[in-house]
């Protein structure tokens, strides 16, 4: 993946911008296995840069590569002000700054998902007309630090924006097991943090990174304000089990794991 980036980086300095940019000072590792001229290191983040590159020292979980990816990103997909939130408490009600709306023909169609908005009037996540000139904003609830950061798109016309807020551990969120240990021997029922997430030990392992596989010893725990749970992939359910899935809710009709809520033939029902 980095070889693919730098190799791509001369394109992007024909273009006139920059490619894969190696921050100043970065070190890189060499040994038997490793690429001609090394490997980067583990958690830095090229971002600097039109090509973004980060190598997690994780299993295939998302959630230590999100605020890389969202200071990325923004460079491309947030056209609007709304700056991005950082080290703010988890559970708390979160606002952007306010922005007058510009090069609207006329009366244009506004909504929002996973938020709120407001122009003239209070907060609302129904959909509404704006029009050219109006000042708007938005809000949120930020998440805790073991979740992805919480996004809330705004929908102008066929503009979209965004605006996103991510979080330090805070009051909301529950106290996080002791770390991680490769030397330590877990049985079922053992709990442990890792790159900020919470995992329940299946079974007896010594050694296995959790979130490495979702078939493996650890399953990933992640509930939402009221307790329920949210769906992981490594998480194993029972008959009768509720999750919360990309804002829906479902029930497991039958044992399942690493099966995605919302395929009709598959072991999750959605409920009204």
């Amino acid at each position: 993946m980095y070889l693919a980036g730098a190799n791509a980086t001369p394109v992007y300095n024909l273009l006139g911008v920059d490619g894969l940019v190696v921050p100043e000072g970065t070190e890189f590792t060499s040994g038997p296995c490793e690429s001609i001229g090394g490997t980067p290191p583990f958690d830095v983040a090229f971002i600097d840069g039109y090509i973004g590159f980060r190598r997690q020292n994780a299993g295939h979980i998302d959630s230590p590569g999100w605020p890389s990816f969202v200071q990325m990103s923004k460079k491309v997909l947030d056209l609007a002000p709304f700056a991005t939130v950082t080290g703010v408490e988890a559970g708390t009600l979160v606002e952007s700054n306010t922005w007058t709306v510009e090069g609207l023909a006329g009366p244009t169609t506004v909504r929002v998902v996973s938020g709120e908005y407001r122009t003239d009037g209070g907060w609302t996540s129904d959909p509404g007309i704006i029009d050219n000139g109006a000042r708007i904003q938005v809000r949120h609830v930020s998440a805790c630090a073991s979740a992805a950061p919480t996004t809330t798109t705004l929908a102008i016309g066929e503009s979209v924006y965004m605006f996103t807020s991510i979080t330090a551990h805070g009051s909301a969120c529950p106290d996080l097991p002791p770390a991680w240990d490769p030397n330590t021997v877990y049985t079922a029922g053992d709990q442990v943090s890792y790159d900020g997430a919470v995992y329940l030990a299946t079974w007896w392992t010594r050694n296995e990174v959790p979130g490495a596989s979702p078939y493996g010893a650890w399953q990933e725990i992640v509930t939402d304000a009221d307790g329920t749970a949210i769906w992981t992939p490594s998480r194993i359910f029972t008959s009768g089990d509720v999750v919360v899935h990309e804002g829906r809710r479902y029930t497991a009709k039958w044992w399942t794991r690493n099966q995605v809520p919302g395929d009709p033939w598959g072991p999750w029902e959605p409920l009204s």
